[in-house]
């Protein structure tokens, strides 16, 4: 349906009462039904009458257009409703059907419209096909064949001669120059396309874009009908408005146009856009999308994006990606992703990314050559060589870049993984224990690999007046592994308890270390530290002591330093 300004302006705010205050009708191919009545000399009136009881619906029409006084004759064969009324009213007026209503309106008379109609059938058999789509390029007006393949589809021009064009699935696209006549109804039959026998196959109706959940509830069955029948029809324009889907200024051709700029009241359906597209809720595309796309709620493209994509809440991109995505909650992407994604809760890319993914909550991606960072986890699927940084975990086959998270996973590592655990599955994994000059017994996990790795640590001193307990964090590399020696630097620092709940002073130390490998299981390791001691708060508790030593470097008034030593085992 093609809509000029000022038509379509009227029809927008028709068409908005009508969608606040109307309950959904269905259709009921009134006009198809089979109708008779008996062969008499009556009132047009009464036979209307007639008509709507065993059609079992009601008519509706202006009473000053229909000569209901007048009397006619009724012809006494079966037929359907529509073609009764045309040879009762002749070609004066045109009918349509709302919910349990078929409205009669009297033709335009300007001279500037004109009415095809007729019945679409195969070629080969005569039998008439349903679903076909007529249509008309210039002026983008379509329409669908009903159950009995019949069409009526309105050109506006000066002329009444039209070239109509017919397509539907699995039949040869036909043209066909027309006049339009008063009374005349046409044929346009079609060819069954040439059956090759090939391999068996699979064959889904529709594309991933009209099977999708938006697709589903935006996009009717008639509209995917039509698509199918057209997929190889395809026009640019420089602009559309629309309502809705399927009401605007390319009607119910909108899917098979290009737009350099696209507005949509409430939300739109056409082919694509190569400039700007802006959507009050939604905007759907069933190609590409370049340049910049903004919708309230929702974008979905069954194309690629190249340029800004903003949606209050969804992006949904069959393909590519290349630009700047926005999303209130969620990014999703069905190929490769490269620039910036940013998502309130959660960003989905299926192939690459490079680029930064950043998400109040969730990334996942295949492959990432470049940054994520979310507010719990980020995943991705392959080796990846890029940034993981996250609240809570991050998790990747193989880290060959950086980790930054509360815990970090991941199979292979030649990478650096930072975070309180650690957990190489082909990594470091290392229990200690030992003895140092602060406190009688530590045990330590170590978790990464040999370039990086996290140390978590305990340690108590036992004895009657020197009691502590400490905790904490620490940091190792590893120096020259050899299949008996190696050399290690560790950075720790723990919280130290001396018996007051708000007193924890903290003690760092730098420890390096020689590493003896007793057996395939146990190493020996021994070697130098300095400590550092900040204490504020006052002595320890009874029972508690202090673990600074007897000979110590006063740094300042509550910080403390010293040389001691360290030697312990360690396992695995």
């Amino acid at each position: 349906m093609r809509l000029s300004t000022g038509i379509f302006y009227r029809l927008t705010l028709f068409a908005t009462i009508i969608l606040a205050f109307a309950s959904p009708v269905r259709a009921q191919h009134l006009l198809t039904r089979q109708v008779t009545l008996s062969p008499a000399s009556i009132p047009l009136q009464q036979a209307l009458k007639e008509i709507a009881a065993q059609g079992g619906f009601y008519f509706s029409y202006n009473s000053d257009q229909i000569p209901g006084d007048s009397l006619i004759d009724v012809p006494a064969t079966r037929t359907s409703v529509r073609e009764l009324l045309s040879r009762l009213l002749g070609d004066n007026y045109q009918y349509s059907e709302t919910g349990d209503y078929v409205i009669i309106r009297a033709r335009d008379t300007n001279g500037k419209s004109f009415l095809f109609r007729g019945y679409v059938v195969n070629k080969n058999t005569g039998a008439k096909i349903s679903d076909a789509s007529v249509y008309e390029t210039r002026q983008l007006v379509s329409t669908l064949t009903d159950a009995n393949g019949y069409f009526q589809l309105k050109i506006r021009g000066p002329s009444p001669v039209a070239m109509l064009r017919v397509s539907k699935s699995n039949f040869n696209d036909t043209a066909y120059l027309l006049q339009a006549e008063a009374g005349r109804e046409v044929t346009l039959g079609v060819s069954p396309i040439r059956s090759v026998v090939l391999d068996s196959v699979i064959v889904m109706p529709g594309s991933d874009l009209e099977n999708s959940w938006l697709g589903k509830l935006f996009i009717s069955s008639r509209q995917k009908v039509r698509d199918l029948n057209l997929s190889s029809f395809f026009v640019r324009q420089p602009f559309q408005y629309s309502l809705v889907p399927g009401i605007g200024t390319h009607g119910k051709m909108s899917a098979q146009v290009a737009n350099k700029f696209s507005f949509n009241i409430l939300g739109g359906y056409s082919g694509g856009v190569n400039g700007f597209e802006l959507g009050g809720l939604f905007n759907i595309d069933r190609k590409n999308v370049r340049y910049a796309q903004v919708a309230g709620l929702f974008n979905t493209v069954g194309g690629s994006v190249e340029g800004a994509q903003v949606a209050g809440l969804y992006n949904g991109i069959l393909d590519s990606v290349n630009g700047v995505q926005v999303a209130g909650l969620i990014n999703r992407v069905g190929t490769s992703f490269h620039g910036v994604q940013i998502a309130g809760l959660t960003n989905r890319v299926t192939g690459d990314v490079s680029g930064i993914q950043i998400a109040g909550l969730y990334n996942h991606t295949p492959r990432l050559a470049g940054v994520q960072i979310a507010g719990i986890g980020n995943k991705t699927d392959q080796p990846t060589a890029g940034v993981q940084i996250a609240g809570i975990f991050n998790d990747a086959p193989e880290v060959k870049g950086l980790q930054i998270g509360l815990i970090n996973l991941a199979d292979t590592s030649s990478g650096y993984s930072l975070g309180l655990v650690n957990i190489i599955r082909h990594g470091l994994h290392q229990f200690s224990l030992s003895y140092n000059d602060a406190l009688d017994l530590n045990i330590a996990y170590k978790g990464g690999n040999t370039k990086l790795y996290s140390i978590l640590l305990a340690g108590a001193s036992f004895g009657q007046g020197r009691k502590a307990y400490g905790f904490g964090y620490g940091l190792g590399h590893v120096f020259g592994p050899g299949r008996k020696l190696s050399f290690t630097a560790e950075i720790t620092e723990q919280s130290i308890y001396v018996g007051k709940g708000g007193n924890f002073p903290l003690l760092t130390r730098i420890q390096p270390a020689v590493n003896w490998k007793l057996n395939s299981k146990i190493a020996l390791f021994a070697g130098p530290a300095f400590s550092l001691y900040f204490r504020e708060g006052g002595a320890p508790a009874h029972g508690y002591g202090d673990i600074t030593p007897l000979h110590h470097l006063k740094i300042a008034s509550h910080v403390s330093g010293w040389f001691g030593f360290q030697a312990g085992f360690t396992f695995f």
